[in-house]
């Protein structure tokens, strides 16, 4: 139950990060570009070992993870509807009224199909509903800022028995998540994270005291038509949510 807690947390933090758009971070800035034309963004190259290629429009084309798998995004617009992965795994999704509305995991050699849908109040995702995985719930709350700071997973072992695993998060004075405090039952504990920046952007992020958890990240530059700009710097703070590192940037 715990290993199934792991991985359902972190496709909920992931999806519902990029679901409510709330900037966990500025991102690199945006250059002036020529009238009517394009804006210049140091766009994130690699996390870690985790690298990231662009599409024409600025948005994410394709992932490839230190365990060598890649994963191909298509869109509609700007929104992402499906992904595939060289593992074999899928990924689909349906809007509605330009939300995302449901989203359906496939598993290739497992038989297993997750489906989650999606719940909104001002504008930002409040509850998820899992179906074909159990009785499973998700609860979100923001901070003043807007940004994601308490995650509530309720799992229901039995009819009287209810299972809660929640995750706090904390921020540094740029966006960053610097700390996550997680609280399984009577089982507890904190992650803190050490930032490193270089001219105002994040170069280097790892667990504090634990030196073999360092990840650097690169940039490099990408050109990006003015309409699509508000969407790519969402995409790019969400590529640093808690779980970038394992967990690919599906839903912007």
């Amino acid at each position: 139950m715990v290993q199934a807690k792991g991985i359902v947390s972190k496709m909920a933090l992931s999806v519902v990060l990029a679901l409510s758009l709330c900037s966990l971070a500025a991102g690199p800035a945006f250059g002036a570009g020529p009238k009517g034309g394009k804006e210049q963004n140091f766009g994130v190259a690699k996390i870690g070992e985790t690298s990231y290629t662009y599409n024409a429009k600025g948005l994410i084309d394709k992932t490839r993870t230190s365990w060598g798998i890649t994963t191909k995004y298509k869109y509609s617009g700007t929104k992402i509807v499906s992904a595939k992965s060289s593992d074999g795994s899928t990924v689909k999704a349906s809007y509605k009224g330009g939300r995302i509305s449901k989203v359906t995991y496939k598993w290739k050699g497992l038989n297993l199909k997750i489906t989650d849908t999606y719940k909104y109040k001002k504008g930002r995702v409040v509850q998820a509903t899992r179906k074909n995985a159990g009785n499973y719930l998700v609860k979100y709350s923001y901070d003043k800022k807007g940004r994601l700071s308490k995650v509530t997973e309720s799992f229901r072992i039995t009819k009287k028995k209810v299972e809660k695993y929640t995750t706090s998060l904390k921020y540094d004075s740029k966006g960053y998540v610097v700390q996550e405090k997680h609280k399984d039952g009577a089982y507890k504990f904190t992650n803190n994270f050490q930032n490193t920046y270089a001219n105002g952007v994040l170069v280097k992020r790892q667990l504090k005291g634990v030196p073999q958890s360092a990840e650097e990240i690169t940039y490099k530059t990408i050109s990006v038509p003015s309409k699509y700009v508000k969407k790519v710097k969402a995409q790019q703070a969400a590529l640093f949510s808690v779980y970038g590192k394992d967990q690919d940037p599906l839903f912007f």
